[in-house]
């Protein structure tokens, strides 16, 4: 890309939450992948466990679904599945968004199988940046990833805004394209997988990037073997570096306490990181989304969770509070206090049988 298009993508990325890049994978780096990544599926049909790399079967737990796969990168033989993360423009996007000493905190392959149901809208962490590859063309309704438009950075909990997460959205746009097209997105936009209606799999190998104070948070790490770093290009060893930012446990003040260390949890049943906590996410917004300055002045990096954006967009207190159902943040509560009865969770499964959904 010119040096005009490169900020075109960035300004649309931070504009939109995604971006599409037509052809981001050459054809010989791409028939590579596609041939390990078609061989690692047939050595290990249902893929791996992403802390241990272990070989999953059939009774595999997947947060995605149980008619989806997924492959740790990092378990891959040979060099070609990390060869996108190459990308000289990739690289000066990630460090133009994240600073210069970013990692490559999560690199899954998933495999969405044909006839497969959707997934719940959702955000995940603020902060990370994700780069989708795409392995195969990717039509409408075939298990694309689905997005809602600028609901990134500074809109509330999905939870606490979308009426119903587990059906598409008539604003939502499907990641779709051509074999090695590729998306990057910010990972905390509204987002969802959409339904698989072909008789073909969708395979897609999704990355994540952090920035140098966000501890990289994925298991599938835990598979790397620090010795095979050596033979990696240099930008790769980088990315996959220990971790060598601000400590976990160390933090500026009441609020990145109460974000990070205090164990508060939500009615989503999830804490800061899962996205689910309305009080949690309404701090951060209120303190790290303010349209100034955050970096450290010694060596320019961003705090936690935080990209450039946080220092371009500004979100009021009133411009949060707008984004929010009423209706919806009383219903989770309500919901919350009833799980914690035995009585209460028995009359909600009740109340799904009733309605279907159980």
């Amino acid at each position: 890309m010119s040096p005009v298009e490169l900020k075109q993508k960035i300004h649309e990325l931070c504009e939109q939450g995604f971006v599409h890049i037509p052809g981001f994978v050459p054809k010989d780096v791409l028939g590579d992948i596609q041939k390990t990544v078609h061989e690692a599926f047939y050595d290990t049909p249902y893929g791996r466990d992403e802390r241990t790399g272990a070989a999953e079967d059939e009774t595999r737990l997947v947060g995605l679904g149980t008619d989806v796969d997924v492959m740790p990168v990092l378990t891959l033989p040979g060099k070609s599945p990390l060869l996108p993360l190459t990308n000289p423009d990739l690289q000066g996007i990630l460090a133009e968004l994240l600073g210069e000493d970013y990692y490559l905190d999560r690199a899954t392959v998933r495999r969405a199988r044909a006839n497969s149901d959707r997934f719940y809208y959702h955000k995940d962490q603020h902060g990370d940046i994700g780069l989708t590859v795409l392995l195969n063309d990717l039509g409408v309704n075939a298990g694309a990833t689905s997005a809602l438009p600028r609901r990134h950075l500074g809109t509330p909990p999905t939870l606490f805004a979308v009426k119903n997460i587990n059906a598409a959205h008539p604003d939502e746009v499907q990641m779709t394209g051509k074999a090695g097209d590729a998306y990057l997105f910010y990972r905390d936009i509204d987002h969802s997988r959409a339904e698989n209606l072909t008789a073909d799999d969708n395979v897609q190998m999704i990355y994540a990037f952090v920035n140098k104070n966000t501890q990289p948070a994925s298991n599938n790490r835990q598979c790397l073997d620090q010795n095979a770093l050596k033979d990696l290009p240099l930008t790769l060893q980088q990315m996959l570096r220990p971790y060598d930012g601000v400590p976990a446990g160390e933090y500026k003040g009441f609020v990145e306490k109460f974000l990070y260390g205090s164990g508060f949890t939500s009615p989503g049943a999830g804490d800061y990181d899962v996205r689910n906590d309305l009080f949690r996410d309404f701090l951060y917004t209120m303190f790290f989304v303010r349209g100034k300055t955050l970096r450290n002045p010694a060596d320019q990096s961003l705090p936690r969770n935080t990209t450039k954006l946080n220092e371009i967009r500004k979100v009021t207190f009133w411009q949060y509070v707008r984004g929010l159902s009423w209706w919806l943040v009383f219903r989770s509560y309500v919901l919350a206090a009833l799980r914690k009865t035995s009585r209460g969770e028995a009359a909600i499964h009740s109340l799904k049988k009733v309605l279907g959904r159980a």
